[in-house]
């Protein structure tokens, strides 16, 4: 038991340095010098660090932060959650990185897919896809852990976690695809302080999943945070298709670039 917690601290010690050196590369990456012109600004750095915290300001960037938070704290409950509460118990630990690894390759082998998705099916249709997948995955872990038990899994079948694993690698890919695209077109003169935005709320996503399992909340606690705020998300992203003339599915057309750009 003892060297039980000992490596649940150690774990949970690594996973907050992680998170440190995480945030720390993120914010040293704003003191990369830039190559000097005659139309150089003084105080550049100062300049840097106002222009990523001013950007807050944007109502786009405002509607978009939570979404980038989500991406954070859903990865964050996969590497740290899924593994330990799910994996191990029916499949064994020694199993994985082989569910992992199912996660990986669905999601590396959609992303290039998506423009394409993007294009023929619109952008809205494919958030709605990233949205659904994500919550099959928790709604059956919602079940499991609240009227049966995760281990239950085991007895219907083993194939389920690399599924659920598979699924959640879809919707993965459609986030992270989806955010990039919409950051690098909101914001094409503001690139650096939008990415820079990003990576912080992101950050912050894994930061309170890691901090959650340090809590020691129950499964399904954790659950129903991340519907929540992918809840939450949906609507902000809804609310943002509203404002913008032609909807999400027009971004990327130079008409709605210019408009975008003037509001």
């Amino acid at each position: 038991y003892k060297r039980q917690v000992s490596t649940q601290s150690t774990g949970y010690r690594l996973c907050f340095i992680y998170l440190g050196l995480a945030t720390v590369g993120n914010l040293l990456f704003l003191l990369l010098d830039q190559p000097e012109t005659e139309d150089s600004q003084p105080f550049q750095l100062t300049t840097k660090f106002l222009q990523t915290f001013h950007l807050m300001k944007d109502k786009r960037m405002l509607l978009i932060i939570p979404i980038i938070l989500y991406s954070g704290l859903e990865q964050g409950f996969l590497f740290g959650d899924f593994t330990k509460e799910v994996i191990t118990p029916v499949l064994g630990a020694e199993n994985i990185g082989f569910v992992i690894c199912v996660y990986a390759i669905v999601s590396a082998c959609s992303s290039p897919m998506m423009g394409h998705a993007y294009d023929r099916y619109g952008k809205k249709h494919v958030v709605v896809l990233g949205f659904g997948s994500h919550y099959l995955v928790f709604l059956v872990l919602l079940i499991y852990s609240n009227w049966y038990s995760i281990e239950d899994l085991k007895q219907h079948s083993r194939y389920y976690i690399y599924a659920m694993a598979a699924i959640y690698g879809l919707g993965d890919a459609i986030w992270m695809t989806f955010i990039n695209t919409i950051m690098s077109i909101f914001f094409t003169d503001k690139s650096e302080a939008a990415f820079s935005n990003l990576k912080i709320w992101q950050s912050c996503g894994y930061f309170f999943a890691f901090y959650f399992g340090a809590l020691e909340m129950s499964m399904s606690s954790k659950l129903l945070v991340n519907v929540v705020v992918l809840l939450v998300s949906c609507l902000l992203l809804y609310a943002l298709d509203k404002k913008i003339s032609g909807g999400i599915d027009s971004l990327g057309d130079e008409a709605s670039r210019d408009v975008e750009k003037a509001n």
